[in-house]
Protein backbone atom coordinates (compact mmCIF):
# COMPACT_ATOMS: atom_id res chain seq x y z
CA UNK A 1 0.00 0.00 0.00
CA UNK A 2 3.00 2.38 0.76
CA UNK A 3 4.25 2.21 -3.03
CA UNK A 4 1.13 3.14 -3.98
CA UNK A 5 0.50 5.98 -1.65
CA UNK A 6 4.25 7.09 -2.67
CA UNK A 7 2.90 7.23 -6.34
CA UNK A 8 -0.41 8.46 -5.43
CA UNK A 9 1.72 11.72 -4.04
CA UNK A 10 3.10 12.17 -7.60
CA UNK A 11 -0.18 11.99 -9.14
CA UNK A 12 -2.78 14.69 -8.40
CA UNK A 13 -5.37 12.80 -10.54
CA UNK A 14 -6.39 10.82 -7.72
CA UNK A 15 -8.37 11.08 -4.72
CA UNK A 16 -9.02 8.50 -2.50
CA UNK A 17 -12.65 8.02 -1.16
CA UNK A 18 -13.69 5.15 1.01
CA UNK A 19 -16.58 4.37 2.00
CA UNK A 20 -17.47 2.03 5.04
CA UNK A 21 -15.67 1.14 8.30
CA UNK A 22 -13.56 -1.57 9.65
CA UNK A 23 -11.21 -2.26 11.89
CA UNK A 24 -8.03 -0.75 10.35
CA UNK A 25 -9.47 2.62 9.43
CA UNK A 26 -7.41 4.51 12.13
CA UNK A 27 -4.42 3.13 10.36
CA UNK A 28 -5.60 3.78 6.84
CA UNK A 29 -6.09 7.00 8.19
CA UNK A 30 -2.60 7.28 9.45
CA UNK A 31 -1.13 6.24 6.19
CA UNK A 32 -3.33 8.24 3.75
CA UNK A 33 -4.03 11.47 5.60
CA UNK A 34 -5.85 12.88 2.16
CA UNK A 35 -8.24 10.71 1.66
CA UNK A 36 -11.51 11.21 2.36
CA UNK A 37 -13.37 8.64 5.00
CA UNK A 38 -16.96 8.71 4.61
CA UNK A 39 -17.80 5.43 7.37
CA UNK A 40 -20.41 3.53 6.65
CA UNK A 41 -23.20 4.48 3.66
CA UNK A 42 -26.18 2.74 2.51
CA UNK A 43 -29.39 3.68 0.57
CA UNK A 44 -29.40 6.93 -1.32
CA UNK A 45 -26.14 7.92 -0.26
CA UNK A 46 -24.04 5.07 -1.34
CA UNK A 47 -25.85 5.42 -4.47
CA UNK A 48 -24.29 8.48 -4.74
CA UNK A 49 -21.07 7.84 -4.13
CA UNK A 50 -20.81 5.03 -6.69
CA UNK A 51 -22.34 7.44 -9.10
CA UNK A 52 -19.26 9.53 -8.19
CA UNK A 53 -16.54 7.37 -8.65
CA UNK A 54 -14.37 6.18 -11.25
CA UNK A 55 -12.87 3.22 -10.02
CA UNK A 56 -14.11 0.77 -7.28
CA UNK A 57 -11.41 -1.12 -5.33
CA UNK A 58 -12.28 -4.01 -3.19
CA UNK A 59 -8.78 -5.53 -2.01
CA UNK A 60 -10.48 -7.66 1.10
CA UNK A 61 -9.86 -11.49 0.97
CA UNK A 62 -12.20 -12.48 3.63
CA UNK A 63 -15.75 -10.93 1.93
CA UNK A 64 -17.83 -14.23 0.80
CA UNK A 65 -19.83 -12.56 -1.84
CA UNK A 66 -18.81 -9.16 -2.73
CA UNK A 67 -22.15 -8.24 -3.22
CA UNK A 68 -20.87 -4.30 -3.31
CA UNK A 69 -18.51 -4.97 -5.75
CA UNK A 70 -21.79 -6.09 -7.83
CA UNK A 71 -23.32 -2.74 -7.06
CA UNK A 72 -20.31 -0.98 -8.37
CA UNK A 73 -20.35 -3.16 -11.25
CA UNK A 74 -24.06 -1.97 -11.57
CA UNK A 75 -23.09 1.34 -11.02
CA UNK A 76 -20.66 1.11 -14.71
CA UNK A 77 -17.31 1.29 -12.09
CA UNK A 78 -14.75 -0.95 -13.00
CA UNK A 79 -13.78 -3.04 -10.33
CA UNK A 80 -9.99 -3.75 -8.66
CA UNK A 81 -10.04 -6.72 -6.43
CA UNK A 82 -8.23 -9.46 -4.94
CA UNK A 83 -7.79 -13.03 -6.43
CA UNK A 84 -9.21 -14.14 -3.02
CA UNK A 85 -12.68 -14.36 -1.87
CA UNK A 86 -15.93 -13.57 -3.00
CA UNK A 87 -15.26 -10.48 -5.43
CA UNK A 88 -12.95 -12.80 -7.11
CA UNK A 89 -15.49 -15.40 -8.14
CA UNK A 90 -17.51 -12.61 -9.79
CA UNK A 91 -14.91 -10.92 -11.95
CA UNK A 92 -13.68 -11.64 -15.33
CA UNK A 93 -10.14 -10.57 -15.14
CA UNK A 94 -9.53 -7.96 -18.04
CA UNK A 95 -13.09 -8.14 -19.12
CA UNK A 96 -15.20 -6.96 -16.18
CA UNK A 97 -12.71 -6.02 -13.94
CA UNK A 98 -8.97 -6.22 -12.86
CA UNK A 99 -8.00 -8.52 -10.24
CA UNK A 100 -4.78 -8.22 -8.08
CA UNK A 101 -2.62 -10.63 -6.18
CA UNK A 102 -4.03 -10.56 -2.55
CA UNK A 103 -2.22 -8.46 0.12
CA UNK A 104 0.11 -7.56 -2.26
CA UNK A 105 -0.29 -3.90 -2.70
CA UNK A 106 2.41 -3.36 -5.20
CA UNK A 107 0.15 -5.58 -7.87
CA UNK A 108 -3.00 -3.64 -6.49
CA UNK A 109 -1.22 -0.36 -7.09
CA UNK A 110 0.08 -1.99 -10.71
CA UNK A 111 -4.33 -2.31 -11.32
CA UNK A 112 -5.53 0.57 -10.52
CA UNK A 113 -2.82 2.60 -12.22
CA UNK A 114 -3.52 0.57 -15.02
CA UNK A 115 -7.75 2.03 -15.07
CA UNK A 116 -5.95 5.89 -14.01
CA UNK A 117 -3.56 5.88 -16.94
CA UNK A 118 -6.29 4.29 -19.83
CA UNK A 119 -9.57 5.84 -19.94
CA UNK A 120 -10.17 3.90 -22.81
CA UNK A 121 -9.58 0.44 -21.15
CA UNK A 122 -11.43 1.96 -17.76
CA UNK A 123 -14.60 2.47 -19.82
CA UNK A 124 -14.60 -0.51 -21.67
CA UNK A 125 -14.24 -2.64 -18.54
CA UNK A 126 -17.24 -0.46 -16.60
CA UNK A 127 -19.35 -1.39 -19.85
CA UNK A 128 -18.72 -4.93 -19.71
CA UNK A 129 -18.24 -5.29 -15.48
CA UNK A 130 -22.34 -2.97 -16.37
CA UNK A 131 -23.53 -5.85 -18.49
CA UNK A 132 -22.67 -8.95 -16.12
CA UNK A 133 -23.94 -6.93 -13.57
CA UNK A 134 -26.96 -6.51 -15.12
CA UNK A 135 -27.19 -10.57 -15.91
CA UNK A 136 -27.37 -11.60 -12.15
CA UNK A 137 -30.59 -11.74 -11.20
CA UNK A 138 -32.50 -14.36 -9.01
CA UNK A 139 -33.57 -16.35 -11.27
CA UNK A 140 -30.59 -16.70 -13.27
CA UNK A 141 -28.42 -17.37 -10.06
CA UNK A 142 -30.93 -20.37 -9.05
CA UNK A 143 -31.01 -21.34 -12.38
CA UNK A 144 -27.33 -22.03 -12.29
CA UNK A 145 -27.57 -23.54 -9.15
CA UNK A 146 -30.15 -25.69 -10.17
CA UNK A 147 -28.29 -26.74 -13.29
CA UNK A 148 -25.07 -26.95 -11.05
CA UNK A 149 -26.74 -29.62 -9.04
CA UNK A 150 -28.29 -31.60 -11.62
CA UNK A 151 -24.51 -32.35 -12.85
CA UNK A 152 -23.86 -33.20 -9.41
CA UNK A 153 -26.35 -35.89 -9.20
CA UNK A 154 -25.78 -37.21 -13.01
CA UNK A 155 -21.81 -37.45 -11.90
CA UNK A 156 -23.38 -39.92 -9.13
CA UNK A 157 -25.77 -42.10 -11.05
CA UNK A 158 -23.03 -42.07 -13.84
CA UNK A 159 -20.41 -43.46 -11.26
CA UNK A 160 -22.78 -45.84 -9.67
CA UNK A 161 -22.58 -44.15 -6.95
CA UNK A 162 -25.64 -43.68 -4.29
CA UNK A 163 -26.08 -41.46 -2.04
CA UNK A 164 -27.08 -42.24 1.33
Amino acid sequence: MQSLLNKKKKRKNVKFILAGDGPIREELKEMMPEAIFLGYQSGINLSRVYASSDIFVFPSTTETFGNVTLEAMASEIPPVCAREGGAYGIINDGVTGLVAEPGDAESLAEKLLTLIDDPQKRKIIAKEAYKYAQEQTWEKIFLRLFKRYNEIINQYHLSGIRAA
